[in-house]
């Protein structure tokens, strides 16, 4: 029985830690969305008028694009692990709760 306990405090303390660096990297994902989406824009509106025709321009409204499809994609798959994590830490609490 101590065993199982030990295996689920060992559990515990492991998915609590990797819930705070899921939720650290989902924060930290949302501000650089935003400030690549504040980019973007300032990107777009430089490219308008005569202006959209130099290669630059399209290259720096490609880019920001692409960061901000980037970023979007990873805050995704943080907000999966991060709901992976809280059915995990909801489990072990379950479990806790039979055997203690």
């Amino acid at each position: 029985m101590s065993e199982l306990k030990e295996l689920l405090i060992t559990n515990f303390i492991q998915s609590t830690a990797e819930f705070d660096e899921t939720k650290s990297r989902l924060h930290f994902l949302s501000g650089r969305i935003s400030t690549l989406e504040k980019k973007l824009e300032s990107a777009f509106l430089s490219a308008s008028g005569e202006t959209l025709k130099q290669i630059s321009d399209y290259t720096q409204l490609r880019q920001a694009v692409e960061d901000v499809v980037s970023a979007g994609e990873q805050k995704l798959h943080y907000q999966g692990k991060y709901r992976q994590i809280m059915n995990r830490i909801e489990l072990v609490s379950e479990v806790s709760k039979v055997i203690f």
